[in-house]
């Protein structure tokens, strides 16, 4: 296979793969453990406002990660197949 300036190695290729699935996974989490934190505020109003802000945070930071997760893995996935399925001269 003759290669172009544009193709990508493997070493690439696998990492844009796992970076790709990691931050999906990581977002998937965020999603799914809003309040993982451990500690306990003293006041109960200050447990609550914790846990509002966590539930704030984690839904919109972890639809963007699993977002950015995928496009990373699926533009890779698409560089690799347009890569590998080129015509052999």
């Amino acid at each position: 296979m003759s290669k172009s300036p544009n193709d990508w190695g493997i070493k690439d290729l696998l990492g844009g793969l796992l970076g790709g699935a990691i931050l999906a996974i990581l977002g998937l989490w965020m999603l799914l453990l809003p309040g993982a934190r451990d500690h306990e505020p003293a006041k109960d109003s200050a447990r609550l406002l914790g846990k509002l802000l966590d539930l704030i945070w984690s839904i919109p930071g972890g639809l963007a990660l699993i977002l950015i997760g995928m496009a990373i893995f699926g533009l890779t996935t698409y560089q690799m197949v347009t890569q590998y399925n080129r015509p052999r001269r």
